[in-house]
């Protein structure tokens, strides 16, 4: 058992209790579970973990479907009480799939939960030798071409539609439909899982629009919140909201749970809530600080923190810093250069001044990372502290930079000069005999102070362009 633990990369502890273990198919969740349509505010809280694998190799290609992500499942019950909005951060271990599974499952069953695993192993940042995303599907594609779509059982029905939601080939499923009788009650949940792989928005949003995920085991019922909550962007907020929070709270530890966090990140970025963003890109970087997928967390950290500093002002550098943390030393470094470029280049001075101090202090390197950063900071200071701003900048090693980098260089180092000849010429201007001038009242004076800080700011965006 521990060696498949280790295989696998789950960080939990397995609690069995009599007869009753986990299954990847558990039985249909409670008539009382909130999660059934028209239910208000979702906030489920199950067992979480904390990610303890060694550093990932690079991430396997990903599948060419329109498919979200995957992962595994816990037996505690939801807390159906109501919060903030911004759901609770689970706790605890995750109980691991692999040790508890039913010994007699279908094959189908069976390849589909190693798919499942493969890539909940991805959401914790490791791979297995000889096994991947590529091969785990092929298997199943390969049993399920010898199957008879009249003899499958309802389990294993399921278990195609969490296969076609994690990346399966969707052609194959719909040939499968075609003799499935639509009476049965899995296919409609397997047709608008297939429109929802081939990018059939209207279609799959008609096919899922009157299902109720409490008729469903949480394995299949979180794949199809994450799938409705993309049907849903752009037009239901609150919809969208809710169903990511079910899918992530559904599924901990597995895929699932790491791609709806990453949407929820984003999500809370572009609504403007502060504390929405910053609860979820906390519980990201405890549970997931080394998955596959952690660029594509960068990206949308970065891009929510720039857009909520801007609109809401400065967030608290200790939370900031606590995130940055909990990931690994080339991930944080990475979102710190993203920030601190884009800060210099939006003119946003104090997160620009934050980030690259941080990144100078905590985060120092020695050759191109270090340039970077001084850069970025000389770029925030050359209207408050321009001598020094021009010292940095015309001691910078142009040969490793890149393009952009290398256009703010030259912008920043023009702006400086231009700014210290301008306080040359006034000196020099100030040594001649006065000139009798109108008198200029305190507002003139303050439009004219205002208009060069305009001038100079517009100066260091164009710096980015």
């Amino acid at each position: 058992m521990k060696k498949k633990l280790i295989l696998f990369g789950v960080a939990g502890i397995v609690v069995l209790s009599g007869a009753a273990g986990l299954y990847f198919f558990p039985p249909p969740l409670p008539s009382f579970w909130p999660f059934s349509k028209g239910a208000e505010e979702v906030s489920a809280t199950v067992s979480g973990h904390e990610t303890k694998t060694p550093e990932h190799a690079a991430a396997e290609a990903k599948p060419k479907h329109n498919t979200p992500e995957i992962r595994q499942e816990t037996h505690d019950e939801p807390d159906t009480g109501e919060d903030t909005g911004h759901g609770k951060d689970p706790e605890g271990e995750v109980h691991s799939l692999e040790l508890a599974m039913p010994r007699n499952e279908s094959r189908i069953i069976e390849r589909v939960r190693k798919l499942h695993l493969v890539q909940s192993a991805a959401a914790a940042g490791v791979t297995i030798p000889g096994f991947g995303q590529r091969a785990a599907l092929r298997d199943v594609e390969e049993e399920l071409g010898r199957s008879d779509p009249l003899k499958l059982t309802d389990q294993e029905l399921q278990s195609v539609a969490v296969y076609i939601l994690s990346g399966g080939d969707p052609e194959l499923v719909e040939a499968m439909l075609v003799k499935l009788p639509r009476s049965n009650r899995m296919h409609k949940v397997l047709e608008g899982a297939v429109a929802f792989s081939q990018a059939k928005k209207e279609d799959a949003e008609k096919l899922f629009a009157d299902l109720d995920l409490s008729d469903y085991p949480r394995t299949l019922s979180a794949r199809l919140a994450l799938a409705q909550a993309q049907l849903a962007e752009g037009h239901d907020a609150k919809a969208r909201r809710k169903l990511l929070m079910i899918a992530a709270n559904l599924s901990p530890g597995t895929l699932v749970e790491e791609a709806a966090t990453r949407r929820l990140i984003a999500f809370f970025g572009s609504e403007g809530d502060v504390e929405g963003f910053l609860q979820w890109s906390e519980r990201y970087a405890r549970r997931f600080p080394r998955s596959l997928y952690t660029s594509e967390f960068e990206v949308s950290f970065a891009v929510a923190l720039l857009r909520l500093e801007k609109e809401n002002g400065k967030i608290a550098p200790a939370r900031i810093i606590g995130i940055l943390g909990r990931l690994n030393r080339a991930s944080a470094t990475r979102i710190l250069l993203k920030v601190s470029q884009k800060a210099a280049i939006a003119g946003m001075r104090d997160l620009c001044i934050d980030m690259t101090t941080l990144g100078l202090t905590s985060y120092n390197q020695t050759g191109e990372i270090d340039i970077r950063f001084n850069l970025y900071q000389s770029a925030c200071t050359v209207v408050t502290d321009t001598q020094r701003a021009l010292d940095r900048l015309t001691s910078i090693d142009r040969r490793t930079m890149a393009d952009d980098d290398l256009s703010l260089l030259d912008d920043a180092t023009q702006l400086a000069t231009a700014i210290l000849a301008d306080n040359i010429a006034t000196l020099e201007d100030a040594e001649r005999p006065p000139v009798e001038q109108p008198e200029v009242g305190n507002d003139t004076l303050l439009a004219s102070v205002a208009q060069q800080l305009e001038t100079t700011k517009d100066a260091l965006n164009k710096a980015g362009q």
